[in-house]
């Protein structure tokens, strides 16, 4: 009689556990589909910036080095965001379904890894977005506005560097 309490409690333990892990991927799923969409606007933004410069007069000196330098590692930077968002979207639901119970666990712990690595990608991109934008300021711009821009560029790297840090500070588990 024991034994079979004792083969019940583990049967409802892991039915519990799996619905938690459900319960995780999914929430990692959502979180991925909105990296990615936000990566995939960015990501759209610069490839615009490139392409207006190319068809206008070429710019030379350190701020056409910059701005070329800076948009191309945005673009890169957001499009690994995406990528990676995809391929996890798409395999780790997919292990975790259709493995055993050690699979979906191993799933969600590699999903939860990799979910930071693709967030970092995408908080490069941001940071190499404003610096794209500012140099844009200094190419087409006079000194007054691109200083501004440059300023303004300065604080929305130093506000998404400490929303990311108080996010990281305010979310440990």
């Amino acid at each position: 009689m024991i034994a079979r309490e004792v083969s019940l409690l583990q049967k409802e333990l892991t039915q519990q556990r799996a619905h938690i892990y459900e319960k995780e991927i999914n929430y990692i799923y959502r979180e991925l589909s909105t990296i990615s969409a936000s990566a995939s606007i960015l990501g759209g933004f610069v490839y615009n910036s490139i392409n207006l410069q190319g068809a206008e007069q070429q710019k030379d000196g350190p701020a056409g080095v910059l701005h070329c330098v800076a948009s191309a590692i945005t673009l890169v930077l957001n499009i690994l965001a995406v990528v990676s968002s995809t391929f996890l979207s798409v395999w780790g639901p997919n292990v975790a379904l259709r493995g055993s119970d050690s699979a979906m666990r191993s799933a969600v712990l590699t999903l939860r890894r990799e979910r930071r690595f693709t967030l970092e990608l995408f908080v490069g991109g941001i940071f190499f977005f404003f610096l794209s934008t500012a140099s844009t300021a200094w190419l087409y711009w006079d000194v007054a506005a691109a200083t501004i821009t440059t300023l303004l560029m300065a604080a929305g790297i130093a506000s998404s560097v400490l929303m990311y840090v108080r996010s990281l500070l305010a979310m440990t588990y």
